[in-house]
């Protein structure tokens, strides 16, 4: 019988003075929206259509697969695509840099 006139403490789980609450994922519930990629089919691809880089289509670089895609098109650029292909699915294969993860940072599996 203290409080004030007008002044209710608000219900717990409720966010106060306007803020929003912290939204948590709930338990079991992943912490990326999309399941992971798998590491294997980047590898795949990058071996067999890597020229085309749909491998970077695939882990989400589209700038960079639709590079590689147009200079595959011309055909004065499919050397330079084709060595920039191996040296792409060497380091998938060794998990080098950016390309343990795709485009969303999430690790291949």
């Amino acid at each position: 019988a203290n409080a004030a006139p007008g002044a209710q403490q608000p219900v717990y789980g409720q966010p106060a003075y306007g803020q929003p609450a912290y939204g948590q994922p709930a338990f079991g519930q992943g912490a990326y929206a999309t399941p992971p990629k798998q590491w294997i089919v980047a590898l795949l691809l990058a071996f067999f259509v890597g020229v085309f880089g749909i491998h970077n289509f695939y882990l989400g670089y589209n700038s960079r697969g639709l590079i590689q895609l147009l200079l595959s098109v011309i055909i004065i650029g499919l050397p330079i695509t084709a060595i920039w292909a191996l040296i792409e699915f060497i380091m998938l294969i060794m998990r080098s840099g950016s390309y343990g993860c795709d485009a969303t940072g999430q690790p291949l599996v």
